[in-house]
C-alpha cells in the first residue's frame, strides 16, 4: 500500500511538472520563429552594398515584418546557416518520447503493486483459513478428550 501511495504521489508530481512544461512550450509556441535559411544569396548581395544591419535585412522578409529584432551589425560576407533545423521541434519530440516511456513505466509499476497487494490479501486469507482449521481441530480434540473421562473408558474385553 505504501508503495502504491508513493507511486501515486510521484505521478501527481510528474503531472504538475508536465503542466508547467506545457505552459512554457505554449509561451514559446506563441513567439514567431525566425529562420535564417529564409535569407537567400540575392538578399545578401543586395544588402551587402548598402551595409544594412541584420535587423533591417530580416525586416524585409515577409514573415518577419513588424518584428523588433536587436541583433546588431553583422559581417555581410559571411553566409548564414541554411540548415533549416528547428531545435525546438526536436526537443519537443524527445520530451514526448521520454514522457511516454515514463508513463509506461509508472503504469507497469502501478499494475505490479496492485497485483502484489492482491496477492498479499490472498495470502492473509489463506493463513486465516489455515489458522481457523487448526483451532477447530484443537477444539474437536479437546472436546473428545473431555467427553471421555479417563476412569470410564470402555475396556475391550
Amino acid at each position: 500500500m505504501k508503495l502504491t501511495n508513493e507511486i501515486i504521489k510521484f505521478k501527481e508530481k510528474l503531472q504538475l511538472e508536465d503542466e508547467l512544461e506545457e505552459k512554457e512550450e505554449n509561451n514559446q509556441d506563441n513567439l514567431p520563429e525566425i529562420r535564417v535559411d529564409e535569407i537567400n544569396d540575392d538578399d545578401l548581395e543586395q544588402h551587402s552594398e548598402t551595409s544594412e544591419t541584420y535587423t533591417e535585412l530580416l525586416a524585409n522578409i515577409d514573415n518577419t515584418k513588424n518584428l523588433e529584432i536587436n541583433t546588431g551589425d553583422i559581417d555581410m560576407d559571411e553566409k548564414p546557416s541554411t540548415s533549416g533545423i528547428t531545435y525546438h521541434d526536436k526537443a519537443t519530440q524527445t520530451e514526448t518520447e521520454e514522457e511516454d516511456t515514463i508513463e509506461k513505466i509508472l503504469k507497469a509499476i502501478t499494475t505490479l503493486c496492485t497485483k502484489v497487494d492482491s496477492m498479499d490479501n490472498e495470502i492473509q486469507k489463506l493463513k486465516t483459513n489455515e489458522d481457523n482449521r487448526s483451532l477447530k481441530l484443537v477444539k474437536d480434540m479437546t472436546i473428545k478428550m473431555r467427553a471421555t473421562p479417563i476412569g470410564r473408558r470402555k475396556n475391550p474385553s
